[in-house]
């Protein structure tokens, strides 16, 4: 069997798959996980086409957090990501969320640079996971911190879980509320280590080998030249990458990555 034959009968397994486990929540398409006009049941609301697991998490000397995000739930706890952009921290939010509910936890993820995050923190049901990205967008103003501190209480009294993520640690931040900044700095904090360029060449080098692809040198510096260097962001790059590939039965070269990345 040819390469792009070996390569199209995975991507058709893969889809298969997808579909005949829709019922399950480790395998659905977008669509599929938007079940009604509860945020708390939506789809993540984040860029890029993967699935953002545990399990595809590229990062390394992060194990007590990835843990610790994965645990069932046993009681209220509180968590603080803190780490430079790119280092993996909305990957582990929305992973951590996709493991909750997995355990059938009614999760509520929002990232604050959206301008509809302060409505749905205000508006949204009773849920019992509550992760936050960017959280620091919502720091400042009182009245938006008074909503989030009214969340943590409840979450508190009910055994729940509250999840923020930010490039900067709770004690580097300037709360208008006293008593949200005191919940927030008694968070158990960890700075997500990223991965440094040579972990992130083998990465890529790994994940293309486990697609059948191949890539020269030279189209690695290209690619790691011209693009963002967030594991994120590569990885989406790599789907995208994938597919075309396959559809267009084409290797990767540079004039076919710029094709595809820088249409």
């Amino acid at each position: 069997m040819g390469i792009f034959a070996a390569r199209g009968a995975r991507h058709l397994v893969r889809s298969g798959l997808c579909r005949d486990m829709e019922s399950q929540s480790g395998c659905r398409t977008p669509e599929s996980r938007v079940s009604n006009n509860d945020p708390s049941q939506q789809a993540l609301p984040f860029g890029g086409a993967r699935v953002r697991t545990f399990f595809n998490f590229a990062g390394h000397d992060n194990e007590e957090l990835v843990t610790r995000l994965g645990e069932s739930p046993t009681g209220f706890s509180a968590t603080w990501l803190h780490g430079p952009r790119g280092a993996g921290k909305s990957h582990l939010l929305q992973a951590a969320v996709h493991a909750q509910r997995g355990y059938g936890v009614r999760c509520l993820l929002l990232d604050a640079a959206q301008p509809d995050a302060v409505r749905q923190l205000t508006e949204t049901g009773e849920v019992h996971c509550l992760a936050v990205d960017d959280v620091s967008g919502l720091i400042g103003l009182r009245r938006v911190e008074v909503r989030l501190y009214e969340r943590w209480q409840t979450l508190q009294r009910s055994g729940g879980q509250v999840i923020f993520a930010d490039e900067r640690s709770p004690l580097a931040l300037e709360f208008a509320l006293g008593d949200l900044a005191s919940r927030c700095r008694s968070c158990q904090v960890f700075e997500v280590q990223p991965l440094n360029e040579a972990g992130v060449r083998q990465l890529l080098q790994r994940r293309l080998r486990d697609r059948g692809l191949t890539v020269s040198s030279a189209v690695l510096d290209y690619w790691l030249t011209r693009r963002s260097r967030a594991v994120g962001a590569l990885l989406d790059d790599l789907e995208r990458l994938d597919t075309a590939s396959w559809q267009e039965k084409h290797r990767l070269t540079v004039p076919f990555l710029k094709s595809v990345l820088e249409p």
